[in-house]
């Protein structure tokens, strides 16, 4: 399993962060999704093996939100 951080932009509300959070646990791979809406940051253990970092990002920014 790895770890990754993400600079989340975009996020307004709990609402937010718990479709960030929701979308990326539904990733196959994906174990743990986390999001610090005050700091507009996501956290996400997922075996690398299945998912790449790049699919993350990806279903993040396909609902509407940004990563710096």
């Amino acid at each position: 399993m790895e770890n990754i951080i993400l600079n989340v932009g975009g996020m307004h509300c709990s609402s937010c962060s718990a479709l960030i959070e929701e979308t990326v646990k539904e990733l196959k791979g994906v174990k743990q999704a986390k999001v610090d809406l005050p700091n507009k940051k996501a956290s996400f253990e997922f075996d690398s093996k299945i998912i790449s970092v790049d699919s993350i990002k990806k279903a993040i920014t396909d609902l509407g939100y940004t990563i710096a």
